[in-house]
């Protein structure tokens, strides 16, 4: 009796739980949400009924909150096509839309919807020390319209990993490019107390770091082939989607020249030849996102939500790389490893 007592109590809670999160929605009100990130040149983009990756999961799980597009949700999406200087424009005019949240993914497109609106509440995926940045004043009690999820730059276990496979390395040519490192969330101020937290994070870690900031795919041979003349390097590629669309290039140098790479940003590195790669696991971003959200949705102020941090990692090693530049990997790098790739 008792059992079948409790029971009807827990039924009886999670149903006025359930009806008091349904009641916050206005009923007949329509939602707007908004979407932007930098996207990639000539990629087509997907309306989000069809996507995929983070925003389809931040569409199945605002859906299964009873925010449904094509009945009480409407999304706009856009993307720069890989183009920084476009970011503004496009941020602007999503705030002239006036949605109920805009989603921003990446350092660049937050700060654009930041500069375009400083009321509409914003919800970020994918960016990394957001403090530092300026962009929220901390992670907890951070004020603004601003949260979301961010994500860490700073990789001394991959600089260790790296250590591990090729321990003859001791200098590393940090490969960035410059219009996204220089554009208007990073300037050349902000980017040179940065390369000094890197260049002091690589010493502690036993490397010397050399800048190899680039305009252009054009710039990164001579560059690289300095590095490699002297010997004892290797490349670490930052996290842009710029160097992303040039990996086949990069990884076809690196090879030429008998350089191991390391890589931050997990998607596609390792499939290219990038020897280690390891960083966040940001397959669940719009998953822990979408709570964010509903939430805003339903009324609650972005100021109230602490700025959330990844706490998944994934190593992805490339044996065949490791085995075409004379290389042993550890057993213990090999099993630690979510994925190796023969």
């Amino acid at each position: 009796m008792r059992t079948l007592l409790s029971g009807l109590m827990w039924m009886l809670l999670t149903l006025v739980v359930d009806v008091g999160a349904a009641s916050s929605q206005q009923p007949g009100r329509v939602y707007r949400i908004a979407l932007l990130w930098i996207g990639r040149q000539g990629e087509v983009q997907e309306p989000l009924e069809a996507s995929k990756g983070p925003f389809g999961d931040l569409r199945d799980v605002l859906r299964d909150k009873g925010f449904v597009l094509g009945k009480n949700l409407v999304a706009d999406m856009r993307d720069a096509q890989g183009d920084v200087s476009r970011l503004p424009a496009l941020a602007e005019a999503l705030a002239a839309t006036n949605p109920d949240v805009l989603v921003t993914a990446g350092t660049s497109p937050t700060v654009a919807a930041m500069r375009a609106t400083k009321t509409l509440p914003i919800v970020f995926v994918g960016v990394g020390t957001p403090v530092e940045r300026g962009i929220v004043k901390s992670l907890v009690n951070h004020g603004g319209n601003t949260t979301g999820q961010a994500v860490n730059l700073s990789n001394p276990k991959m600089y260790q990993l790296l250590r591990d496979a090729a321990p003859s390395v001791r200098r590393l040519g940090w490969v960035a490019y410059a219009p996204n490192s220089l554009s208007q969330d990073r300037t050349p101020e902000y980017r040179a107390r940065r390369w000094a937290i890197l260049a002091s994070e690589l010493a502690q870690a036993g490397f010397e770091a050399v800048d190899l900031l680039v305009d252009g795919v054009e710039e990164l041979e001579p560059k690289v082939a300095a590095l490699a003349s002297g010997g004892q390097a290797a490349l670490v590629m930052s996290t842009d989607v710029t160097l992303f669309s040039w990996r086949s290039q990069i990884m076809g140098l690196a090879m030429r020249y008998r350089l191991p790479t390391a890589c931050t940003q997990r998607f596609g590195w390792g499939e290219a030849g990038c020897l280690i790669t390891y960083g966040e696991d940001n397959s669940d971003l719009g998953l822990r996102a979408a709570p964010q959200v509903a939430k805003i949705l339903n009324g609650t102020k972005p100021s109230d939500m602490p700025i959330e941090q990844s706490t998944k990692f994934k190593l992805i090693v490339n044996a065949k790389t490791a085995k075409e530049l004379g290389l042993t990997l550890p057993p213990p790098m090999l099993a630690f490893a979510d994925e190796v790739i023969e």
